[in-house]
């Protein structure tokens, strides 16, 4: 008979949202709150990359952006928000290339198939924020396959999508 083996340490008790966190605080909640606590933190930094360069600035230099990218694989509201903050983050060209090497471009491409017309409407957004002067990123998007998405979201889209689609 061999030793007992060991009981793996517990998991650490999932984290809620106060609505009073700091922005590190709030990037911890994405990869350790509840379900909600992400959902609310995922808004939050959404609302706070829109509101300019440097909040989205603040926001990478946080080190959110692996977070974010990593909830664009879920469903539901916190894609949508998750999506929302990247687009605000590939508007500022200093953060298209960590973008980029991230992995982000065949996750966003993924996202143009989603059921959500604003899922898809803010990932053909975040696709050309990616592809302004930038042709390794044009280049990249046309390796993921995004033109057939984009096409389609031309055809068959809601109208932000469209216009998205066609920038």
């Amino acid at each position: 008979r061999g030793k007992p083996k060991a009981k793996p340490p517990a998991s650490p008790p999932k984290l809620a949202f106060k609505g009073s966190e700091s922005l590190s605080e709030m990037i911890r909640l994405l990869t350790l709150g509840t379900p909600a606590a992400q959902e609310k933190a995922a808004a939050a930094i959404a609302s706070q990359a829109a509101s300019g360069v440097e909040e989205s600035k603040r926001i990478v230099e946080a080190r959110g952006l692996s977070p974010l990218l990593l909830l664009l694989r879920r469903d539901g509201d916190v894609q949508e928000h998750a999506a929302r903050a990247l687009m605000s983050l590939a508007d500022c060209l200093d953060h298209q290339e960590l973008i980029t090497k991230a992995g982000a471009i065949p996750a966003v491409v993924a996202l143009l198939k989603s059921t959500s017309p604003s899922v898809q409407d803010t990932a053909a957004g975040i696709l050309g924020n990616l592809a302004i002067q930038k042709p390794a990123n044009q280049s990249a998007i046309a390796a993921a396959g995004a033109f057939g998405p984009l096409v389609s979201l031309l055809l068959k889209g809601s109208s932000p999508a469209k216009e998205q689609a066609c920038f």
